[in-house]
């Protein structure tokens, strides 16, 4: 039963048990003067799984709780409110179609909420939920948050350190031919 509420909605599962862990509190640092043991990370983390690992049904309760508030706070939640506003607008989905909407089928156009098919226009909810998802999807290119930013940040500071490195043999060697003569 729980890997099937697990599996519902696909969210990125190890930010959310990161998350969890720091919301739950089982590792503060303290005070910045105090000294902090290499191990109390690992032990804080190992009271967390346990805790995890039992079966409670507060537990349970409570992570559902967390699951649906950190799901509601990240890119997917705001898709599924736009995607259920859509549905419950009598339209096509108005999930913008480069954030491929988890809850449609592949290849299915989406709708911009300015071409209604309607003459009323989109009712608020559909509007309240296109304005969070384009919040949503500003603030991440701001931040350069997504995976993918991620990856490509990683990819530019690995080709910078491997030109750097180049450039201080290139300068290594020029030195070298220099002192020669």
């Amino acid at each position: 039963m729980t890997q099937l509420l697990l599996s519902k909605y696909n969210f990125n599962r190890r930010e959310f048990y990161i998350d969890l862990f720091s919301q739950w509190g089982f590792f503060r640092k303290g005070i910045v003067a105090s000294d902090i043991h290499p191990d109390d990370l690992t032990m804080a983390w190992t009271a967390f799984v346990s805790t995890y690992m039992r079966s409670s049904e507060a537990w349970f309760g409570a992570f559902v709780v967390a699951r649906a508030k950190f799901i509601e706070n990240r890119m997917n939640g705001a898709m599924m409110d736009l995607h259920q506003a859509s549905v419950e607008d009598g339209r096509r989905c108005a999930v913008p179609a480069e954030c491929d909407c988890p809850f449609c089928y592949k290849g299915v156009p989406s709708i911009s909420t300015k071409k209604a098919d309607q003459d009323d226009g989109p009712s608020t909810a559909l509007f309240n939920a296109t304005t969070r998802l384009s919040h949503r999807i500003q603030r991440r290119h701001q931040r350069g948050s997504s995976s993918e930013d991620a990856q490509t940040i990683y990819e530019l500071r690995q080709k910078n350190e491997d030109q750097q490195a180049l450039l201080a043999r290139i300068q290594q060697a020029s030195k070298r031919q220099r002192s020669e003569t």
